[in-house]
């Protein structure tokens, strides 16, 4: 059980951390994308906002099924979605 624990709470801390991290180079993110920063800050408010609406609708939606597949799914999709986002030329 604490295995399956202390996967999920990292996998959390990830996932949560990873909006917050953006901010504090959110100058550099800007520039480097040819943005305002307030544009940029509107990015990371999307993200955070999806993060909020969308966590308990999937949350309920995928009950029944099995949740080491969901967490690798979900890693997967993460991952994924970081990689395609750091190699995004412009905005």
């Amino acid at each position: 059980m604490y295995r399956s624990l202390l996967v999920l709470t990292a996998a959390l801390f990830v996932i949560g951390t990873d909006s917050f991290v953006i901010a504090g180079i959110l100058p550099d993110a800007g520039h480097s994308l040819g943005v305002r920063i307030g544009t940029a800050g509107w990015l990371i408010t999307a993200y955070a906002f999806t993060y909020a609406i969308l966590g308990p609708v999937m949350a309920a939606l995928t009950t029944r099924r099995p949740r080491r597949t969901l967490l690798l799914t979900g890693r997967g999709i993460f991952v994924a979605g970081n990689l395609l986002t750091a190699f995004v030329p412009n905005f």
